[in-house]
């Protein structure tokens, strides 16, 4: 994945969009090339529920599965105990 994206290129610049110390959660993003990649995950033993800021809202793609996500600012992505979602736009 790292050497099809350029987002993950080094020197693409990271954006923390949740860093939740009390849920345990952190979702960033990384942008180059007008492509990004959102990154959120979760390190704890609990389902949780990430909302993203509307300005990393939109369709995409699972990054390992391909399967197609749509990020939208009313829907949380929601993570499975210590999981983690990486979606390609």
């Amino acid at each position: 994945l790292k050497k099809s994206h350029p987002a993950l290129a080094v020197g693409a610049p990271l954006e923390v969009l949740v860093a939740d110390e009390g849920q345990r959660v952190l979702a960033f993003a990384r942008t180059a090339s007008g492509r990004s990649i959102v990154v959120a995950l979760n390190f704890s033993g609990e389902e949780k529920r990430v909302h993203l800021p509307a300005h990393h809202t939109g369709k995409g793609s699972d990054a390992f599965s391909g399967a197609d996500v749509t990020l939208e600012q009313d829907t949380p992505i929601t993570l499975q105990p210590w999981g983690f979602s990486v979606v390609v736009k």
